[in-house]
């Protein structure tokens, strides 16, 4: 199923008209039910994986103090099986097999376990039961495609749920915007016209071929993506959830330290929280947290050699940006100016997001080729081939 098909609309509509009709009191359970059921006629193996998880983590952590070592063994259970499956994408060179080797949604819902759990370690969780858990686990907007929202949030918003016709229509709102962003900007314009339109260029000069890919790859992938996103939000909203956004105009920002604070943000802001804070906590050392935060982010997506490359690639931009940031500051407490503050000209302040844009459309071609050698054979193309010709 995806997300522009006529099923999963029919799927929306239906949920939220039964959803608001139930009594309040079954109101959730049906949603975790619908979760589950739907889950489970897509891949039963996926569903089942969230069951033996869901059971497993509460078990687990469910004492009123925790011990290092049951959160080890849950977190390291968890991680493990998401590993196994990471390899099995890694390594089917075939594409069918590629769809179906990782369950679908697991590396979703096995992070919010794992947020869970950690959570609770900290004892930060709200008062809960295993219901209040069910639920915010099998919960169908946000199951396949995140945001991977955190459980004080979502009980929050469970505990008080009510009809409010001004998120209906918010709801209503960011779905059409997601369909838009996802039939006419992905679907359309990027799959269709633009990469219609880089084909037909003269194949002599591919320098100009292979940069202008990379841009329509990125593009492509911000729109598609965050157009799910807003989907799922929209989905929420109308149940009565206000889940977290997950993109905030990162093709508008000045420096990839501010792009990744905007970009996935609960991925992002999930790592920053449970592997940067970690790591800075272990060795006081913030660029090695910075690398293996955004090293995460990567092997998140795909364990694989290209992913690990990409997220060192993005993890030593941010490293260069906060070194650029420290050295300005420094420079402006020789000169003075400490606490003064001027914005950047208009100018500059298009040619850091020109900059910084270009920056991810470089890393887009990392994680688009199968190989890295044939990453540097195209950078090699686009940095020097235009001088004697490709």
């Amino acid at each position: 199923m995806t997300f522009t098909s006529l099923t999963w609309l029919a799927l929306i509509v239906g949920v939220t008209g039964i959803y608001w009709l139930l009594p309040a009191p079954w109101r959730n359970g049906f949603l975790a039910l619908v979760s589950f059921v739907f889950l489970a006629s897509i891949q039963l193996t996926s569903a089942l994986f969230l069951v033996a998880f869901t059971l497993i983590s509460y078990l687990i952590v469910r004492k009123d103090r925790v011990s290092k070592a049951m959160i080890t063994v849950s977190v390291g259970l968890v991680i493990a099986v998401v590993a196994y499956y990471k390899m099995r994408v890694a390594h089917s060179p075939v594409e069918v097999l590629r769809d179906v080797a990782m369950p679908i949604g697991m590396s979703y819902y096995a992070f919010r376990v794992v947020h869970y759990v950690i959570d609770k370690y900290r004892d930060v969780l709200p008062t809960h039961g295993f219901y209040d858990y069910v639920c915010y686990l099998f919960f169908v907007p946000t199951m396949l495609v995140g945001p991977i929202h955190r459980f004080t949030a979502f009980h929050n918003n469970h505990i008080a749920i009510r009809w409010n016709a001004s998120e209906l229509s918010e709801g209503i709102e960011r779905i059409l915007l997601g369909y838009f962003k996802i039939i006419v900007l992905g679907n359309f314009l990027f799959n269709k016209y633009l990469a219609n339109q880089i084909a037909q260029l003269d194949s002599s000069n591919q320098s100009l071929i292979y940069y202008l890919e990379a841009v329509r790859g990125s593009l492509n992938l911000y729109v598609q993506f965050s157009g799910y996103s807003d989907i799922a939000i929209g989905f929420a909203l109308m149940l009565g959830y206000r889940v977290m956004e997950n993109f905030n105009n990162p093709f508008m920002k000045t420096n990839i330290a501010e792009f990744w604070r905007s970009w996935h943000i609960s991925l992002t802001s999930w790592s920053r929280d449970y592997i940067y804070m970690t790591m800075v906590g272990l060795t006081r050392n913030p660029y090695l947290g910075t690398l293996v935060s955004l090293l995460v982010v990567g092997i998140w997506h795909e364990l694989s050699l290209r992913y690990v490359i990409w997220g060192l690639y993005h993890g030593l931009g941010i490293i260069f940006v906060n070194k650029l940031q420290q050295y300005v500051r420094r420079r402006n407490r020789e000169r003075g100016l400490k606490g003064k503050k001027h914005p950047d000209p208009l100018l500059v302040k298009v040619l850091k997001i020109f900059a910084t844009a270009n920056y991810f459309f470089f890393g887009y071609i990392i994680i688009s080729q199968e190989s890295f050698a044939d990453t540097l054979q195209i950078y090699r193309i686009i940095f020097i081939g235009w001088i004697g010709g490709n």
